[in-house]
């Protein structure tokens, strides 16, 4: 069975259910603007052009987007026989008595031949996942075998050439799938709405880039990548304070929005002084100025009050 998700898709119920309600609303708006216009017939081209854009989503469903998503999944049941077909035996069936040469090379060739079969569909992180966890298995076995080996035993030489070569591979693999998962999760975090959502989808990001730097903590790539959604989190947070300082400042709660601009002033400040950056920060300390400024014009206004007050009430009397 594979282990990975399957494509988003709509269930036809509801996806034709949304046509047809786009196909009433579209009807609608161009029967009404043709008829401000006094068009003859214009109902008749309200219903071609409405039954127009239904047809061209019933022909994107059933052929455009099926296309696109049976390819899809034909590449991952792909990639799960060739998996299942080069998965080597669990390490506790390989483990078993020593590892001679002729285990040790037939072990080597199936990871070599996982290793090929993942880079034909080399977009999916998680066949690189699984070479890099086999990969690893046997970087575990290879160590524990040399320390047992005995002194001037041929299986030294090729128990070292082995490791070398599962290293490569393993690193390989390894960034590999780094790379692909969290590009893919921090894309999704893109396409959330709610920064608490874009937040959990770009930290869990920054968990694969920081699993990945627990083997290969100099890795410049990695290193890159999780300073790169470091900062695409803080600019999250920044974005959402701001936000909120804005919608404080609509309800005319004044120090609310002073306290959330400051908070995310203190987030700028963290951050290289880039010329966007110095742009936003000098934007939200003019914005702060506004709402302090419109503070002293309200105190003056509460302060003069009563002396106008008691004035009339003087003048009365």
């Amino acid at each position: 069975m594979s282990n990975y998700k399957h494509p988003f898709w709509l269930p036809a119920p509801n996806y034709y259910l949304a046509m047809a309600v786009l196909t009433l609303l579209i009807f609608s708006v161009v029967w009404g603007i043709l008829s401000e216009g006094e068009e003859e017939l214009s109902w008749l081209s309200a219903i071609i052009i409405a039954l127009s854009f239904s047809f061209s989503g019933v022909f994107l469903r059933e052929v455009l987007l099926k296309n696109v998503r049976k390819r899809y999944l034909i590449n991952q049941k792909r990639l799960d026989d060739n998996l299942a077909n080069l998965r080597i035996p669990h390490k506790t069936d390989f483990r078993d008595g020593k590892l001679t040469i002729e285990k040790n090379t037939e072990i080597i060739a199936k990871i070599k031949q996982m290793s090929e079969a993942v880079k034909v569909l080399s977009h999916l992180p998680e066949g690189h996942y699984e070479v890099f966890q086999t990969c690893n298995e046997y970087l575990s076995l290879n160590n524990k075998e040399l320390k047992a080996v005995g002194a001037g035993s041929p299986r030294i030489v090729v128990l070292i050439k082995s490791r070398k070569l599962i290293q490569r591979m393993h690193k390989f693999h390894l960034l590999k799938w780094a790379e692909i998962q969290s590009r893919l999760l921090t894309s999704q975090a893109n396409q959330k709405v709610k920064a608490a959502d874009k937040i959990a989808k770009a930290e869990k990001a920054l968990n694969v880039l920081e699993s990945a730097l627990q083997f290969y903590s100099d890795e410049t790539q990695l290193i890159d990548s999780r300073d790169a959604v470091n900062k695409f989190i803080v600019s999250i947070n920044i974005s959402h304070l701001i936000e909120q300082a804005r919608q404080s400042t609509v309800e005319f709660e004044y120090e609310d929005a002073i306290n959330f601009y400051q908070e995310a002033l203190i987030l700028l400040s963290k951050e290289d002084a880039a010329d966007d950056r110095r742009h936003l920060t000098d934007n939200i300390n003019q914005e702060v100025e506004k709402i302090r400024q419109i503070e002293i014009k309200k105190s003056k206004i509460r302060r003069f009050t009563p002396e106008i007050s008691s004035r009339n009430e003087h003048q009365n009397d």
